[in-house]
């Protein structure tokens, strides 16, 4: 993949997240005395968020920008996360994940949707395997991190710090698209 798809590898972070929560949720609800009904119900907003999401997936793609939309879905669940780690209450969590669950969703379709835009078909395979590395070298760092805050008690932590590298990835991926942008545009001559 060339340099301009570089928000393409950062949005890759999406799946990641997911995994993460997964390991982190059950964890900080077990810490909590929250029961396992909670963990349930918030497996399955998460996957109301992503139905939710393919309802409207069409449309959106038709409307969006693929960057954008990559962008926007980034920064959201960024922000969502954020404010999981501030509140921390249970019934936000469940309801923030919803949303969570369906900008994940977004963000990973418009990816696949670009992807089938600008890669060749011959070289498909070799640029979803290195996004593929690369997601599972975020994964399994996350899991680290968490065995890490489980350690020193701090769980609840990691709701704020997958929020920041959310932030900070959506930041870059602006960054980038706004760099491309000003290379890209037309060069005017004085007169």
């Amino acid at each position: 993949m060339g340099k301009c798809d570089s928000a393409s590898v950062i949005s890759c972070l999406s799946y990641p997240v997911l995994t993460f929560l997964v390991k982190l949720v059950p964890i900080y609800f077990a810490e909590q005395g929250i029961s396992g009904s909670w963990f349930a119900t918030w497996k399955m907003s998460y996957g109301l968020g992503a139905l939710l999401s393919g309802l409207l997936i069409a449309h959106l793609l038709r409307r969006y920008d693929h960057d954008n939309a990559m962008i926007v879905s980034i920064l959201v669940m960024a922000i969502l996360l954020l404010v999981m780690g501030s509140y921390l209450s249970p019934t936000l969590i469940i309801l923030l994940t919803i949303v969570l669950g369906f900008f994940n969703s977004y963000n990973r379709i418009a990816r696949t949707n670009k992807m089938h835009h600008v890669i060749a078909m011959e070289e498909r395979g070799r640029v979803e395997g290195g996004l593929k590395l690369f997601s599972t070298l975020a994964q399994s760092l996350s899991y680290v991190v968490i065995a890490l805050l489980s350690y020193l008690q701090l769980t609840a932590l990691g709701f704020i710090i997958i929020g920041i590298v959310l932030l900070i990835a959506g930041v870059i991926m602006l960054h980038l698209k706004q760099r491309l942008i000003s290379r890209c545009a037309p060069v005017t001559l004085n007169s």
